[in-house]
C-alpha cells in the first residue's frame, strides 16, 4: 500500500490483517480501484516500510479525524492491494483442487504478523517482491507449515487426527518414514504429490491386494503344505470339517498324531453347533485316529464313541462306528456297537442289515450268524419292512456269503409274490452275476411262463434276447424269438 500517493511510503498489509473474519477469495472482499481505511501497525525506519491492518476492528479504533489525503492514499493503496491479490489468485490456480486453496488460506492465516506480508506496491519492483512473497508461501505450505523454513531443513510434518488402537480419537504422531513409503509421493509421472483422494484410492487398492492374497491363500482348491497354511486355512474355514480334516490328514503324514488329535479337539469347539453334519464328520475322522494311532487303538476308539455319542445324531454315530471296526478287522467291536444299536433302534431296517452283513463278512459268524439275525429282525421290524430286508439279506448272501443260500431266501420271497417283476428283475441280475449260464437260461424260461400282463412278459422276453445276445449263439437267440411269436400268437 502506497501511502499519501505515488512515491510516497509503501506498507505491507498481510493477508490475516484484510477482514476480522476468514477470506477465501480476497477478490470477493475488494475491487479495484476502492478506497479502504488502515491503520498503521508497525514502521520500519530503515527498511522505510509500515506494516498496515485494513482489518475493521481495528481501523474504527483509530483516530476518525484522517485528513481527505489519507482517505485519498486510503482508495490507491486499495486498489494496489486488489491487484496484488489477483496476482496471487493467479500463482494458486496450479493448485490440485479447492480444498488445497482453503488449506493454503487457513495456513497462512495462522502465520505471525512479521511473517509472509502482502506487498501492495503497484510498481514493478513491488510486484516483484509479491511474486516472491507468494512462492515463498507455497512452499510452506507444501511442507506442512507457514514459516518460512532455513535452507537444508527439512519441513516438519503435520499431525493429523487418527483413531488409535483403543478407539480413541486424538491427535497422530508425524507420519514415519515407513508409513510415508507405503504411498510414495512421486507415484504420478509429472512428478507431482498425490492428492488426498489418490492417495485414499492407493489406499483401498492395497488394502483389496492383501484381502486377494488371503482369500487365495484360503482357497479349499489349494493344497497348503505347511503348518502356517493350515492354521490360515481353518482361520477363513472355521466351521468346515473338510478343512480340518485336510489339517489333521497333513499332521498324521508328519507322524504327529497328538498335534492331529489337538486339531480335532479344536475343530470340535470352533464349529458352530449348528453345523451338525461337519461336526459329526469330525467325529468320524477322530474316530478313524484312535481307531489308528490309539493306545489301545480299540479301547481309544471306543472311548471316543462314547463321547461322540452324546453330541451327535446317535443310530448315523453307530452305524458310521461299526463300519470303522469292521473294515479294520476289530469284528468283535463292531458286534458290540450293532449289538447296542439293534436295541435302540429296532425299527429300523438298516441298522438290522448292517448286523447281518457283518456276519457274513470277515471274521463273522457266517451264514448261520446272519440267518438269526436276520430272524431276528423280522420278528422286530413292521411288516411293510419284511420285503425289504429279506431282499437284501439275500443279496448279501450272494455276494458275501453262500450263493445257495441266496437262491433260497429269493426262491421264499417270489413264492409270496409271484407278480413282483422288481423281485423277479433282482433275481435275475444275482444269477446272471454269478455266471452259471444254465441256471440263468432255466431262471429265464420260468419268467416266460409266467401269467403275467403283456407289458410285463415283453419286459422278460426282452432281457433274455439281450442275455442270449451277449453270452449265446445264434440258435438260442432263435429260441428266444421263437417263444416270442409263441407268447404274441396266443394273446
Amino acid at each position: 500500500v502506497e501511502v499519501g500517493g505515488k512515491g510516497g511510503p509503501s506498507g505491507l498489509a498481510h493477508i490475516s490483517e484484510v477482514s476480522d473474519g476468514f477470506v477465501g477469495n480476497i477478490h470477493s472482499a475488494f475491487k479495484a480501484g476502492q478506497e479502504v481505511r488502515v491503520k498503521v501497525l508497525k514502521v520500519d525506519v530503515a527498511a522505510g516500510k509500515l506494516s498496515l491492518s485494513l482489518k475493521p476492528s481495528v481501523t474504527e479504533e483509530a483516530d476518525g479525524g484522517e485528513d481527505d489525503d489519507d482517505n485519498e492514499a486510503g482508495s490507491e493503496a486499495s486498489e494496489d492491494l486488489d491487484e496484488a491479490m489477483a496476482e496471487r489468485h493467479e500463482a494458486l490456480q496450479g493448485a490440485d483442487d479447492d480444498d488445497d486453496e482453503v488449506e493454503a488460506m487457513e495456513s497462512l492465516d495462522d502465520s505471525d504478523d512479521e511473517g509472509q506480508a502482502l506487498p501492495m506496491d503497484s510498481d514493478e519492483e513491488g510486484s516483484e517482491d509479491v511474486e516472491a512473497d507468494l512462492e515463498g508461501e507455497m512452499e510452506g505450505m507444501t511442507a506442512g507449515g507457514t514459516e518460512e523454513a532455513e535452507p537444508g531443513t527439512p519441513a516438519a510434518p503435520l499431525r493429523t487426527l487418527d483413531l488409535g488402537a483403543d478407539g480413541a480419537w486424538g491427535a497422530a504422531e508425524p507420519a514415519t518414514a515407513a508409513a510415508d513409503a507405503e504411498i510414495p509421493a512421486a507415484e504420478e509421472a509429472d512428478g507431482k504429490k498425490l492428492s488426498k483422494m489418490q492417495k485414499k484410492r492407493a489406499k483401498a487398492e492395497k488394502e483389496a491386494a492383501i484381502r486377494k492374497a488371503e482369500l487365495a491363500r484360503a482357497n479349499p482348491d489349494s493344497e497348503p503344505d505347511s503348518v502356517e497354511a493350515f492354521e490360515a486355512l481353518v482361520a477363513g474355514q472355521p466351521h468346515s470339517s473338510h478343512a480340518w480334516i485336510r489339517y489333521m490328514a497333513f499332521l498324521l503324514g508328519t507322524q504327529d498324531a497328538a498335534g492331529a488329535r489337538a486339531v480335532a479337539e479344536r475343530a470340535l469347539e470352533t464349529i458352530s453347533f449348528r453345523e451338525e453334519d461337519e461336526k459329526f464328520n469330525v467325529w468320524r475322522a477322530l474316530m478313524n485316529l484312535e481307531n489308528s494311532f490309539g493306545s489301545p487303538p480299540e479301547a481309544a476308539a471306543m472311548a471316543c464313541f462314547q463321547r461322540a455319542a452324546q453330541h451327535t445324531e446317535p443310530k448315523r454315530l453307530h452305524l458310521a462306528a461299526a463300519d470303522m471296526f469292521a473294515s479294520s478287522g476289530r469284528t468283535e467291536a463292531a458286534r458290540t456297537v450293532l449289538k447296542a444299536a439293534c436295541r435302540k433302534f429296532s425299527q429300523s431296517a438298516k441298522v438290522w442289515l448292517r448286523a447281518i452283513s457283518v456276519e457274513l463278512g470277515e471274521g463273522g459268524g457266517g451264514s448261520a450268524a446272519a440267518q438269526k439275525v436276520l430272524d431276528r429282525a423280522l420278528a422286530a421290524l413292521p411288516p411293510r419292512k419284511h420285503i425289504k430286508v429279506v431282499t437284501q439279506a439275500a443279496l448279501a448272501e450272494f455276494r458275501s456269503g453262500s450263493v445257495e443260500r441266496g437262491r433260497s431266501i429269493m426262491e421264499g420271497i417270489l413264492r409270496n409274490y409271484p407278480k413282483r417283476l422288481d423281485l423277479w428283475s433282482v433275481y435275475l441280475d444275482q444269477e446272471v452275476k454269478v455266471g452259471d449260464a444254465a441256471r440263468t437260461r432255466a431262471l429265464f424260461e420260468r419268467c416266460i411262463t409266467l401269467q403275467l400282463p403283456a407289458k410285463k412278459m415283453k419286459f422278460f422276453f426282452k432281457r433274455y434276447l439281450q442275455y442270449e445276445t451277449d453270452h449265446g449263439t445264434d440258435e438260442t437267440r432263435q429260441h428266444v424269438q421263437d417263444k416270442a411269436r409263441e407268447f404274441v400268437s396266443a394273446l
